[in-house]
């Protein structure tokens, strides 16, 4: 009975990886059939994951917002009113560097904005940040007069739509391999590490065959992506700057005190605000964060397009969300992973395209996205309210 009891617990806890495997492959597999072969291409596939870049570092921002119990709806029309900032400045002769460093320093400040009303003032975020999704929409409109502003300069445009160079020869992009196979590396040695730190405070531990079939699902994936990659142009800057950055807020959000207590937000304010924790400044810092990952992104997105338009940012917000849910970030706080938040907005983006390539009209791409937000909230929802039970 116990042990049933266990098996249980162990695919409940792994419910969201393997939802995500199972609707990965379906999605992918339908598309390549309804698509005569094309959506599994090695250049469909880099632009899929060019374009979810920008999706997926936004989304990096939303795994802290969700998991601390508060949300951001105006993550798209911030994005648009950056590259308008940034299209101008590029425009009006600004160096690369100043235009990047004021679309940070504006990200920042919007966090501020957003994050003071949302923690000290004790607005509901769903409220301020509505209000911030329509403010900074009509302040892109603004800056940009409702026109077309760009073409930004070539060291700009690097950012989003180049590639990496070969570093010993043109017949290939051994750029890619060597970064691929330090990663593996890395990631083979950080995955021991974490298993023998577990067995020394006497954690709970997967069992060996799971543990090495989980190394291996990894590096088969690592090489899978750099297999396509290494087919068609070689490794991006942007899927770069996204691999350093899912890196590092991976490692926030499970070693440091700040992504600890986030989770801790999530999971029961009150009671971590009764324990001591600052909640209105962490809360504020989240916002902080998220302003800046949003500045990020922006970069991307305008290196890639080269310039802004009125609609620039429209929706992303809701494609950022819905792979962060479907990656298995709860709506309800307390639980969210990096790592599977960037794969679900990969699938979203993966989806879009998919749609696109089919050519389906926007009517039925806007009903079939709906539907993917509703089951996967449902979803979330379900598993949690089961766990409470």
């Amino acid at each position: 009975m116990r042990f049933r009891e266990t098996i249980n617990a162990r695919i409940k806890d792994n419910i969201t990886q393997v939802m995500l495997v199972i609707e990965t492959a379906i999605i992918f597999g339908v598309f390549q059939v309804l698509t005569n072969g094309t959506f599994l291409t090695s250049r469909n596939l880099t632009n899929i994951m060019m374009q979810g870049c920008v999706y997926s570092i936004m989304g990096i921002g939303i795994v802290f917002v969700m998991v601390s119990g508060n949300m951001d709806l105006s993550g798209g029309s911030v994005l648009g009113f950056l590259t308008a900032v940034g299209a101008t400045m590029q425009v009006a002769g600004q160096g690369t560097l100043i235009t990047i460093l004021t679309m940070l320093l504006a990200g920042v400040a919007i966090g501020v904005w957003q994050g003071f009303w949302v923690a000290y003032r004790n607005l509901p975020s769903f409220i301020v940040t509505l209000t911030g999704m329509l403010m900074f929409r009509g302040l892109c409109l603004l800056v940009g007069g409702g026109a077309t502003v760009g073409p930004v300069s070539k060291s700009f445009g690097a950012i989003g739509a180049d590639y990496l160079p070969s570093f010993f020869t043109d017949k290939y992009y051994d750029s890619t391999i060597i970064i691929f196979a330090i990663v593996i590396v890395i990631t083979v040695v950080v995955m021991f590490e974490s298993r023998k730190n577990k067995q020394k405070y006497a954690l709970p531990v997967e069992s060996q065959p799971k543990f090495y079939g989980k190394i291996l699902l990894v590096v088969f994936a690592l090489i899978l992506v750099a297999a396509i990659l290494n087919s068609y142009q070689g490794l991006p800057y942007a899927l770069l700057l996204l691999g350093a950055l899912g890196c590092v807020f991976t490692y926030v959000s499970r070693n440091t005190v700040f992504g600890r207590y986030v989770f801790a937000i999530g999971g029961n304010s009150e009671a971590t605000r009764l324990s001591g924790i600052n909640v209105k400044r962490i809360t504020l810092q989240v916002y902080i964060l998220m302003g800046f990952l949003v500045a990020v992104a922006s970069v991307v997105y305008l290196g890639r397009v080269g310039q802004a338009t009125a609609s620039a940012g429209k929706d992303f917000e809701f494609s950022a969300i819905t792979g962060c849910i479907v990656g298995g970030v709860s709506t309800l706080g307390g639980i969210g992973s990096v790592p599977y938040a960037i794969l679900g907005t990969i699938l979203m983006t993966g989806l879009d395209n998919g749609m696109s390539l089919m050519n389906l009209d926007a009517t039925y791409q806007y009903i079939v996205r709906s539907l993917v937000l509703l089951f996967a909230v449902a979803i979330d929802v379900a598993s949690k309210t089961e766990k409470k039970s």
